[in-house]
């Protein structure tokens, strides 16, 4: 079910997208070198500091979700990285729906920067990403309250790209 809300969380971040390569052997220490460990360096970014933004309703009926769907396509050499991002605010049952009207109130403001809304408690929060394009294969989620996914939630998603190296995505709210 996706009810209809009359109020909703404005996100606003960023992503960028990275490649982390394996240290060469004489840089890993000889304890990583006798057990094969592959250490990796220091990612080094693609794309950096993409804007994102959008708006996602909040539900205010037990047992019901709302999501918003964004997808974002990056050129990497010959090829196409691409993501999708879902963004979930989820209300489940067992809850109680207390001060509804104060709380819708208080997001109103806090959308305008003037102070931190009180979201039900209850209410939490899901950010899934899948990537696509030449470099499928990565899935990621995180459920998260409140105070990780506002202003925008903070997650990587990577996978390998090749024997020594992986691909990855960052989701972050200030530009790197």
């Amino acid at each position: 079910r996706q009810p209809v809300s009359t109020s909703a969380l404005k996100l606003s971040g960023y992503v960028s997208v990275w490649i982390q390569k394996c240290l060469p052997a004489d840089v890993r220490d000889a304890t990583q070198r006798q057990a094969g460990a592959t250490e990796r360096g220091i990612p080094q970014a693609l794309h950096k500091n993409r804007p994102v933004e959008l708006e996602i309703p909040l539900p205010f009926e037990e047992e019901s979700a709302v999501y918003k769907v964004k997808e974002e396509k990056f050129k990497i050499g010959g090829g196409e990285f691409s993501i999708k991002m879902k963004f979930y605010a989820i209300y489940p049952s067992d809850t109680e729906a207390k001060d509804l009207l104060f709380q819708k109130k208080a997001l109103s403001k806090a959308n305008s920067g003037k102070t931190a809304p009180k979201i039900h408690e209850r209410i939490y929060f899901q950010i899934q990403i899948e990537t696509g394009g030449d470099f499928t294969g990565a899935f990621c989620a995180a459920s998260m309250n409140y105070q990780d996914f506002f202003p925008f939630p903070v997650v990587m998603c990577a996978r390998n790209f090749s024997k020594d190296s992986r691909i990855g995505v960052t989701l972050h709210r200030d530009k790197l």
